[in-house]
């Protein structure tokens, strides 16, 4: 008799607005034909966990919680599945992930894997690597001046980045899309590999994680009105209004006073300028995506 596929379950409780049941979770994961292992994403060594032998590891969470265990995976690991219970939920809605909860745990026993690889940053502080993207201007200002945990909703957080957008200096920055150069006075730079950033935001509509390339949306201080316009009445789904570029490098040059680094901000206090390298992981995670 055929031993039951092995199910990793890392689950933040508290992700987006309800405080999700883990016995329902598991339970549903069982109904579906799996052998469960639970993990409470906060109490957990996330590391240690994934290290752990496993068919499938599914993460049941928000954005925060699918990067610490796409950041702690292995290329050669078992693939990764999101149970989306976020807020945002950008990495899973750029993967499609939109159908119920028991139509996705039922795609888990003959899975669709997608390649996703990671973005590589070789900046002055050292090397890392990152799931969502990386970025410069008004949303890194945003995310470095929040207080409390009130969480906004992604029309409030959208209309609190128009307002920034408005009044953030610009940074005067030099930037590198492979052998194309440029410099500008920029109030917004987002580099991804996904479609969404932020409070649901399209500004690399045609993203594909999949296709080793970086998608970089730049934002000049003189089309600020345009993007705060954009973003205080947006239409759901609606792109921005601005022309994005792929590339396989690209290079980031300036003194940057902050810089998005996916939920985190660094803060240059030194003010030293410097240059940020960034390229697509050499081999890819898997994640579990629907079928077509």
């Amino acid at each position: 008799m055929r031993s039951k596929r092995r199910v990793t379950l890392i689950h933040n409780r508290t992700a987006g607005e309800a405080d999700h049941d883990r016995r329902e979770l598991s339970a549903k994961i069982r109904a579906a034909g799996f052998a469960v292992s639970y993990h409470d994403a906060k109490q957990c060594d996330i590391a240690a966990v994934v290290a752990k032998p496993a068919d499938l590891i599914a993460v049941a969470g928000g954005d925060g919680t699918v990067r610490k265990v796409a950041l702690a995976a292995r290329a050669d690991g078992p693939p990764i599945a999101v149970v989306p219970l976020g807020t945002a939920n950008n990495i899973a809605n750029s993967l499609g992930l939109t159908v119920p909860l028991v139509d996705l745990i039922a795609g888990w026993r003959e899975p669709r894997l997608m390649n996703f690889y990671p973005i590589e940053v070789d900046a002055p502080w050292g090397r890392q690597r990152l799931i969502e993207g990386i970025g410069f201007g008004a949303f890194a200002r945003i995310i470095d001046e929040e207080t409390g945990d009130e969480k906004l909703s992604p029309l409030e957080a959208r209309r609190q980045l128009a307002d920034a957008v408005l009044h953030t200096e610009p940074e005067p920055l030099n930037i590198r899309v492979d052998d194309a150069v440029a410099s500008d006075d920029i109030v917004l730079l987002e580099i991804t590999t996904i479609p969404l950033v932020g409070p649901n935001l399209y500004l690399a509509p045609d993203a594909n994680p999949a296709d080793r390339l970086l998608d970089v949306c730049s934002v000049p201080a003189r089309e600020r009105t345009t993007l705060a316009a954009w973003l205080s009445s947006p239409e759901p789904g609606e792109a921005a209004p601005f022309a994005t570029r792929s590339a396989s490098h690209i290079a980031i040059s300036g003194r940057f006073a902050r810089v998005r680094i996916d939920d985190d901000v660094r803060s240059n206090d030194s003010g030293e300028a410097g240059t940020i390298n960034l390229t697509s992981a050499a081999a890819p995670l898997r994640f579990v995506v629907p079928s077509d």
